[in-house]
C-alpha cells in the first residue's frame, strides 16, 4: 500500500496521508485517527545478504475526548473533529498497524 505525508500532497489533488489504527485511551478500547506527518525507515543489524527493516508513521492525532465535538457515528460515516490535536508526545505507530482512510468534508455539522 502506498502512503505520502501532508507536505507530499500539500498541491495534489489526491490524498493518501489519512491513517486509522486500533489502539486504547483511558482504559477503553478506540480507533486512532489522524494525519501522516512523516515515513521513518528504520534499518537494524543488516548486511548483504540480510536486510532488516522497520517502517514507522509519525502522525497527528486528532483529539477524540472532546464532550461536545467528539466523535459522531451515524452507521453510515463516522465524523471526527480534525481542529484539536492530541497525543503529541506519543505520534509513532509501526506502518504495519495503520489503515489508510480518507476525510470529506462534513457539511451536516461543521467544516472542521
Amino acid at each position: 500500500m502506498r502512503y505520502s505525508t501532508v507536505d507530499r500532497e500539500k498541491f495534489l489533488v489526491t490524498q493518501n496521508c489519512g491513517v486509522m489504527t486500533p489502539g486504547s485511551h483511558n482504559g477503553r478500547d478506540i480507533d486512532f485517527y489522524g494525519l501522516l506527518k512523516e515515513i521513518i525507515e528504520l534499518e537494524y543489524n543488516s548486511n548483504f545478504q540480510l536486510r532488516r527493516i522497520v517502517v514507522l508513521f509519525r502522525c497527528d492525532w486528532f483529539n477524540q475526548e472532546d464532550k461536545t465535538r467528539g466523535p459522531r457515528d451515524d452507521s453510515y460515516f463516522k465524523s471526527i473533529n480534525v481542529q484539536s490535536v492530541w497525543y503529541k508526545t506519543d505520534p509513532f505507530i509501526l506502518s504495519t498497524h495503520s489503515k489508510k482512510i480518507f476525510y470529506l468534508e462534513d457539511t451536516t455539522l461543521d467544516t472542521d
